[in-house]
Parts: C-alpha cells; sequence; structure tokens
C-alpha cells in the first residue's frame, strides 16, 4: 500500500441525534479521511439540516439506501453500501466502521500512524470456531444462520408478539429438523464494527456478489458474515481479534447491550489502546465528551 497516497474511509451508520453525528464527523475529518455514512431512512427527516451541511463536502458522503431493523440483515446490507461506495475511491485504503453513536478517543494522527505502521493487519474481533457446538439458545451459535429468522419483517425489541412469533418461527423449524447449509466449514461470530485494509475488503465484496443469499433472514449476520469470510480464506489476511473499539457490556438477556459511557469511564478509555469507543449519549455522555476532546487537544499540541 502506498503510504503517501491511501486515505482512511470512516463508514457511520446513524439514526439518531444529527448534532452529535455531526460533531463525530467533524472529529475525522482529516487531510487523510474519507467519510461515508448512512442513515437509516425512517429517520430521515431529522437529519434534513445534517444532509444540507455535507451536500457539497468532498470528503463527505451521505446515503440512505436501507430502511434497518435490529437483527436483521438491512444493517449488513448497509454496511455494504457503505463499502462498495468507499472501494470507488481508490485512494482509499483502510476501512473503518463505526456507528453515531461513537467517539473517537485518540487524536486522528496517532490513528493514521498506527494504521501506517500495522498496514498488512486487519482488526476485527471474533469468537472461538462454534461451528459444532451445539447450542440451545435460538439466537445463540450457528442457530443464528442456520434458521430462517424474521428480524427484518417484525419489531423484535419493542414488541412482545414479534418477539414470540420470532421465536416460535424458529422451533418450528427445529422440530422439523429443518436447516439452512452454512458455505464455510467454520463459524465464527463477534462484533460487527471492525478496520480492515483494500485487500480484506475487496475479498468480502467479491465473496458477497455470489454468495449474498447465505446471510438473508439471519439473525445480525452482520456479525458473522466477515469473520467467517476472512478466516475461511485461502488468503492470510492477518486478522488481529481485537476490533480497537471499547465498548462495555451489561449483558441482561439473552442478547446484551452497550453500556452507555459517562464521565466515570473517563479514565478506562484515556488507558485503553482502542481508538473509539461506544456507546455514547448527547446527554448523558455530555462530560465525558468534553473531557476526551480537551485531552485530545492537549496531546495534539
Amino acid at each position: 500500500m502506498n503510504l503517501k497516497k491511501y486515505k482512511h474511509a470512516f463508514l457511520i451508520g446513524v439514526y439518531q441525534n444529527p448534532d452529535y453525528a455531526s460533531d463525530l464527523v467533524e472529529s475525522l475529518r482529516g487531510e487523510r479521511s474519507n467519510i461515508y455514512i448512512h442513515i437509516n431512512p425512517r429517520y430521515l427527516q431529522d437529519f434534513e439540516r445534517f444532509i444540507e451541511k455535507y451536500s457539497k463536502e468532498k470528503d463527505v458522503t451521505v446515503i440512505h439506501t436501507q430502511p434497518i431493523n435490529w437483527g436483521g440483515t438491512s444493517l449488513l446490507d448497509s454496511i455494504l453500501d457503505l463499502l462498495e461506495l468507499a472501494m470507488q475511491n481508490p485512494d482509499n485504503g483502510y476501512f473503518h466502521m463505526i456507528t453515531g453513536q461513537d467517539i473517537l478517543i485518540k487524536p486522528l494522527p496517532e490513528l493514521y500512524q498506527f494504521f501506517d505502521a500495522n498496514s498488512e493487519n486487519n482488526y476485527l474481533s471474533y469468537g472461538a470456531d462454534l461451528m459444532q457446538k451445539p447450542t440451545n439458545g435460538y439466537l445463540l451459535g450457528l442457530n443464528r444462520s442456520q434458521y430462517y429468522h424474521l428480524f427484518d419483517k417484525l419489531n423484535y425489541r419493542s414488541n412482545m408478539l414479534h418477539r414470540q412469533l420470532e421465536k416460535y418461527f424458529v422451533k418450528a423449524q427445529q422440530l422439523f429438523h429443518l436447516k439452512r447449509k452454512w458455505p464455510f466449514p467454520n463459524y465464527f461470530q463477534g462484533s460487527g464494527w471492525f478496520s480492515l485494509n483494500r485487500l480484506a475488503v475487496k475479498e468480502i465484496m467479491d465473496w458477497w456478489l455470489g454468495n449474498h443469499r447465505v446471510a438473508e433472514y439471519t439473525f445480525a449476520p452482520d456479525e458473522v458474515i466477515l469473520q467467517s469470510i476472512l478466516l475461511n480464506s485461502k488468503t492470510d489476511f492477518h486478522v488481529v481479534n481485537d476490533n480497537l473499539r471499547l465498548i462495555l457490556w451489561d449483558n441482561k438477556g439473552e442478547v446484551g447491550s452497550p453500556v452507555v459511557l459517562t464521565e466515570q469511564y473517563y479514565d478506562q478509555l484515556v488507558k485503553s489502546h482502542c481508538f473509539f469507543a461506544r456507546k455514547i449519549h448527547p446527554v448523558k455522555s455530555k462530560r465525558l465528551i468534553e473531557l476526551i476532546h480537551n485531552q485530545i487537544k492537549e496531546r495534539e499540541i
């Protein structure tokens, strides 16, 4: 990779808090940055000023191609739309997927320098191979991908009836021994957020062109497909099991959620080797945001 030329493509998925999303974008703008944003069309009216603000900026591109349901295939589709768009610029050499609830916790020049020194590596978290590990949870392990799920059609998180429909739809498939074929010898899952170089992204996009149905109507395929493509590839992509994102989980229920970060976590963030942290709330995290921005300014002096 030509270090004098390549740029960093920051891919951001947003659906709320347009003012904070704008602050996040501004923190990532730099001489070696291009920024690509996907807005969930369901919330497009809240982002009218945001879209207008960046409509004429060459380094910021906004799209809104995929209405997104939690847990559905649509989130993966939106990520791939961003990757496809960013890949059209041959100067983009590294691709960082984050959300509108993330925060940059180190100076941008330090991020550039780190990836210059580690340009052959790809940073993507994953767990153990689950291919042969039986599980009873219908949203756990291989059950996420070998059965059909209804997350793209239902409101699983907010509607109890929809949650029961999803559960018994999978149980019916289990009862009649209906299983989808998994195309890889191994099954890995992890976080959907990553920092990948251009060669790894090309591998993903080439595979996806002929195999996209593998992910349709599965549960949270954004946490499975990228890991499985790269780790089952004949090419060694130097995948480091670390996505360089600090995320703390409450682990309540079958599927946990990230903890909202406040100033009490400031020391942990500053001492972390990660470049991003989530989950940020513009009100609850207000003091933390100020502290992080101040320490970044001090390190840049």
